[in-house]
């Protein structure tokens, strides 16, 4: 039936994940649909403000639109624990309690690049919404919207430009406050995939008192590349350099 089992295992100093995934293609009986259900544990030091820990099932269809765009519909719930918070005191209780998070979510997605892996022609759009609910088992109400650019053009026959816009923003709603959204779902930035002028998550907001970064509740990347090849003694021309620019 084309049916997939998949277990696949991640190790780092900053990370660790165990994921099970089960896919199930032509659900529906149609080729243009396909379910997934998966589940993962993961602990994570990679924000010097806590480590967390989470443990996630998830529910997703897939539905291809056409070769280049697709719809992803998912459900998923999480227990998120943060620990080794290293923040105000008074807000020590607060952001180290035992967090579910319950969502629904859309995906829309369109790959017009030539490579997935090293584009140097076409462009990538993202556009994710999902929206956690106290009525299906969350412990906070909030809103959470996702959007990301990306295009790529080549300059003569060397070179290529490449560019990434990325935004995100969450808001709560109903009976919730800001500060009912957990430490591990906030946005951070910083490093070498968001802006490479900062620490690995390093950028944003930060403790007033400690000075340790707490994540906010926007995001907004700028990342603008000039990629060239490289010819290097044995090594040839499997490495590539690039000159950029970051903001955000």
């Amino acid at each position: 039936r084309a049916d997939a089992l998949s277990f696949k295992v991640r190790a780092s100093t900053i990370q660790g994940r165990a994921l099970l995934t089960y896919t199930a293609p032509n659900y529906f009986a149609s080729p243009n649909f396909s379910l997934q259900l998966s589940t993962y544990y993961e602990t994570a030091r990679d924000i010097q403000t806590f480590d967390s820990r989470r443990a996630e099932g998830s529910v997703r269809l897939a539905q291809q639109l056409s070769p280049t765009s697709s719809l992803l519909y998912r459900y998923a719930f999480r227990h998120v624990i943060a620990s080794n918070l290293k923040i105000a005191s008074e807000l020590i209780p607060l952001f180290s309690q035992n967090t579910e998070v319950s969502e629904f979510g859309v995906s829309w997605l369109r790959d017009r690049r030539n490579s997935a892996s090293d584009a140097s022609r076409g462009d990538f759009e993202n556009v994710d919404i999902s929206m956690a609910m106290k009525s299906i088992g969350s412990s906070a109400n909030f809103l959470r919207v996702y959007l990301q650019n990306s295009t790529y053009h080549p300059i003569g026959r060397r070179l290529v430009f490449a560019r990434s816009t990325r935004f995100g923003i969450q808001t709560p709603y109903g009976n919730s406050v800001s500060g009912d959204i957990p430490l591990p779902e906030r946005f951070f930035a910083g490093g070498g995939t968001t802006l490479r002028g900062f620490g690995l998550n390093q950028a944003g907001p930060r403790d007033p008192i400690t000075g340790f970064p707490v994540g906010g509740q926007a995001m907004l990347v700028f990342n603008q590349d000039l990629r060239f090849p490289m010819h290097l003694p044995l090594i040839g021309n499997r490495l590539g350099g690039a000159v950029f620019y970051d903001a955000g």
